[in-house]
């Protein structure tokens, strides 16, 4: 096993940080390595392979899911040495990354929505919420550390609630195997810029194990434009018996980029930003047909804005402080009557609380919200998926909303071809400030959520034995009751209707192996 000292600029929270992680993954590597070596044998830890588990809450066959969806192997991205987690989104058909710079806020659009329109999750955990952007965790993210990043392209909420209007990118941390893996990474080019991680996996009897810890630093081109990174993954699970899975999953980031403004702007700084995110499960499979996963999740953001001082800043420039720290616990349950029809439902209950500290004062909202969803897809006809969705969420601060879904799909194993098609609604819920009013914003309790409806038709071909496939999507899409800023108020309200047009293409190529 090879550990490395990851090299950084002078920077001193960032090299504290680094030589911390670096100590722990020592750790972790010697523990697990002898761990490992007193037994081989871990056939009892799951892997999901090639499964879509996004589609349907479930694992899925390909084949038979209704909805556009990308799958992103790690294996793949390390052929192509991409190591940040918006590079490897930006290769999916359709997704449009937008930068500030190495390490600054970095945004997703999907077919024709807004930035806050798609919902991250992580191990299951949605870890952006209006009041919680992903900006600054997209910006510094990188790829070590996960097992399979997918991408759901249309209306979600069914399954994924608020701010699903146009998608929902699923990532899973690593899990562990029946060998150990050890990887490390070290790079630097022009412009100040380190980059080094290291990552170790296996398992042992009926525990798996995960952990890695990667650091980055650049000075980009542009002045006051610094960016610095380290996160950090674990995971743990374990098969206690044919019924019974426990696990554990951990993840941290914490990232510091120079905020440099527009060119000449005074209003310049620093933005500091830390992301944790923790989660407990059991599942049970009680027989062939029946199963049901208990979650417990913790997530936690910090957001820090530092100005820089006069005479090089702005004297009307201000410090920014916000926290978001939500408790979700999430019961869903998989039911397989038959070979041809399946159920997921579920429920979740979250607590959010929210603060935000300017020099005007401290202030605190909560945001707790509560939601069951249902879907079904059935195999009544050869080849043939039907695919139907309910949900319901209720919010403490604004009231209710009801999405649903269907789709239908059929392959024709002769051709390699399958049909697709997609109808779904979603909403996005208001920041309860907008709500209850608060900084630069007045009360506006008759304030509605985001709306969208949402329609797809496409097909995929599989060509020269299945080594490459073709996909076509055509979508569209139309919102209402979007948020704007009323500067007469001021505040925000629902104004105007938008719609969304599109065709996705892909092509993609298996290589040959031996």
């Amino acid at each position: 096993m090879k550990f490395i000292c990851l090299l950084t600029p002078a920077n001193r929270w960032l090299s504290a940080l680094s030589r911390a992680a670096t100590a722990a993954m020592l750790l972790v590597g010697t523990v697990a390595t002898a761990w490992a070596q007193s037994e081989s044998d871990s056939k009892d830890v799951d892997t999901l392979d090639a499964l879509i588990v996004s589609a349907n809450r479930a694992p899925t066959d390909p084949l038979v899911v209704t909805s556009a969806v990308t799958l992103i192997k790690p294996e793949s991205l390390r052929s192509a040495q991409i190591d940040d987690l918006a590079s490897a989104l930006a290769q999916v058909p359709g997704l449009s990354v937008v930068p500030t710079g190495g390490g600054g806020p970095t945004a997703v659009f999907m077919r024709g929505g807004a930035a806050d329109h798609t919902v991250f999750l992580v191990d299951g955990v949605r870890m952006n919420t209006p009041d919680a952007s992903y900006a600054q965790f997209l910006g510094a993210a990188g790829t070590l550390g996960l097992d399979r990043i997918e991408v759901l392209a249309g209306p979600q909420s069914t399954l994924y609630g608020s701010a699903a209007l146009e998608g929902v990118i699923v990532m899973d941390t690593t899990r562990g195997g029946r060998d150990s893996v050890g990887r490390v990474r070290v790079s630097a080019g022009s412009f100040d810029s380190y980059d080094g991680a290291v990552e170790l996996h296996g398992g042992t009897g009926k525990l798996g194990y995960s952990a890695s810890i990667a650091a980055t630093s650049t000075a980009n081109d542009r002045e006051r434009n610094d960016a610095q990174s380290v996160a950090s993954s674990t995971r743990l699970e374990t098969k206690l018996n044919e019924a019974l899975t426990l696990g554990w999953t951990l993840r941290g980031q914490e990232s510091s980029a120079d905020a440099p403004g527009s060119v000449g702007s005074p209003y310049i700084g620093e933005v500091d930003t830390t992301d944790n995110l923790s989660t407990v499960y059991g599942q049970w499979q009680f027989d062939d047909t029946l199963s049901s996963r208990l979650t417990y999740e913790w997530v936690q953001r910090e957001y820090t804005y530092t100005p820089v001082p006069p005479p090089l800043g702005s004297p009307r420039d201000s410090p920014y402080f916000s926290q978001d720290t939500r408790n979700v616990s999430d019961w869903q349950t998989n039911w397989d009557p038959t070979a041809a029809i399946s159920v997921v439902g579920g429920v979740a209950v979250e607590t959010e609380t929210i603060t935000s500290v300017t020099p005007s004062g401290v202030d605190g909202f909560d945001n707790d919200s509560r939601g069951a969803y249902v879907m079904a897809h059935t195999h009544l006809v050869a080849d043939t998926t039907l695919q139907a969705g309910l949900r319901y969420d209720d919010f403490a601060r604004w009231g209710d909303a009801t999405t649903w879904k269907t789709g239908v799909s059929r392959h024709w194993a002769t051709t390699g071809t399958k049909l697709r098609a997609n109808y779904g609604t979603g909403f996005a819920a208001p920041r309860p400030v907008y709500v209850t009013g608060g900084p630069f914003y007045n009360p506006n309790p008759t304030l509605l959520p985001e709306e969208s409806k949402g329609w797809d038709l496409g097909f995929d071909q599989t060509l020269v034995g299945d080594r490459l496939v073709l996909g076509v999507t055509y979508f569209e899409n139309r919102f209402r009751n979007l948020f704007t800023y009323d500067f007469s108020i001021p505040g925000i309200i629902n104004t105007g209707k938008a719609t969304s047009r599109g065709l996705e293409t892909a092509l993609a190529l298996t290589p040959m192996t031996e």
